[in-house]
């Protein structure tokens, strides 16, 4: 990267800070601080006056350092055994590994969006009825700066940790740092393709707010109305001053945030160099979709379609879990190369668009309305929406048929 000064100014300046905030929580003087950029991305702020130059902030940072990864040793298309589509993008896994934690007395740190601000934090779940909130895809960077803390009150309990790879990278080095006991802890990474800022998300929520009181119970992937092997469904609440509430679903085809997420517009910089996107992992397991899982298992499209998930278990650490929780919510076991094909995270980043270089300013000057009138004149999205409008077991009786027919 070329960084020789020794605090972490120049890894924010040259767009390498993947907003982890590991550097705030080992500054031993407090010298560091959240601000945003005017993206309204977090990125950490050095005050000159009180930094010391000790060097442990870059000597920690997981941008500026190695990372041990690995490859996984085996791969596994699974369905939780307490899969619930009314709260779970997939296959319900991470749900499933939350709950052995806490039946075991431990804790998990995942992922929840706010339903006050529609912001993602990691929080902590330490009973069962708190577990629903972790559920769920969510596609905004998630605030990390508690999971220290979270970490730091442990109290030699066990905990299951779950973030995207650049998070867990983070949190293994605090969890190191602090001597923490890792045949106790177990981390968890989700396949990430990048992550917009918290502000635009903001933003959009208002958008669709329009003139009501609120949105809530928004949902980035819904499977309670056409199944997973279709476009994602966004769902969510318009509740109005006067008490009245609208339900609105739809495919995020039509829907400008996930069109511009789709179209990797709106990332943090960073997640478009970003090191973890490779097929060596940071965690102990890895979760992600299959999209090429009918390609390799045909049988499987009925538990296809309640939802399913790719499982990579990377670590000894994690193979010990796999065998004492969660062979029996395997479906089958496949080549980890079959995963990767249709997963290009797993083999590079994604790659940065030239929009990305006005998309942000563009939408917070002129609004939503930019990004619906590109929707209409893009004619793969339409092509996208005919696709999407035939049944999932149509076109898979189709390709059984062409199959046949080719033998």
């Amino acid at each position: 990267m070329g960084i020789n000064n020794k605090n972490i100014t120049e890894v924010v300046n040259n767009n390498y800070c993947a907003g982890c905030f590991l550097c705030m929580a080992v500054c031993p003087v407090g010298a560091i601080n959240v601000t945003s950029d005017n993206e309204g991305f977090a990125q950490p702020q050095i005050d000159d006056s009180k930094c010391i130059n000790c060097g442990k902030c870059k000597a920690l940072c997981p941008e500026c350092s190695e990372i041990e990864s690995f490859q996984p040793i085996k791969t596994f298309v699974m369905q939780s055994i307490s899969l619930d589509n009314a709260v779970s993008s997939s296959g319900g896994i991470g749900n499933r590994i939350g709950e052995v934690f806490l039946a075991n007395g431990g804790s998990v740190i995942g992922c929840e969006l706010d339903s006050k601000d529609g912001r993602a934090i990691h929080s902590v779940a330490t009973k069962s009825q708190d577990l629903e909130k972790f559920a769920g895809s969510k596609y905004v960077q998630s605030d990390f700066t508690e999971v220290y803390n979270f970490m730091d009150n442990l109290n030699d309990n066990e905990c299951v940790v779950f973030g995207t790879p650049c998070q867990i990278a983070a949190a293994k080095k605090y969890a190191e740092l602090k001597g923490l006991d890792t045949d106790k802890l177990l981390f968890v990474d989700l396949i990430c393709h990048g992550v917009p800022s918290p502000e635009i998300f903001a933003r959009y929520l208002n958008y669709l707010k329009c003139d009501a009181d609120k949105i809530s119970g928004y949902r980035f992937r819904d499977n309670r109305y056409k199944g997973c092997l279709t476009a994602y469904i966004v769902s969510y609440t318009i509740q109005y001053r006067e008490g009245t509430q609208k339900k609105i679903h739809k495919t995020s085809l039509k829907d400008p945030y996930m069109y511009m997420f789709s179209k990797c517009e709106i990332y943090r910089e960073s997640c478009y160099h970003c090191q973890y996107a490779k097929q060596d992992r940071v965690s102990d397991i890895t979760l992600g979709d299959f999209p090429k899982v009918l390609d390799y298992c045909p049988d499987l499209f009925d538990v296809a379609n309640k939802g399913i998930s790719a499982v990579m278990i990377n670590t000894e650490n994690g193979q010990k879990f796999y065998e004492s929780y969660l062979k029996d919510s395997v479906l089958a076991e496949i080549k980890y190369d079959y995963v990767v094909e249709g997963q290009r995270n797993l083999r590079e980043p994604s790659h940065r668009p030239s929009i990305r270089d006005s998309i942000y300013e563009s939408v917070y000057n002129d609004g939503f309305s930019v990004v619906k009138d590109r929707m209409k004149k893009d004619r793969s999205l339409r092509i996208s929406i005919i696709k999407n409008s035939v049944p999932a077991n149509f076109k898979h009786g189709i390709k059984s048929i062409l199959k046949k027919v080719k033998r």
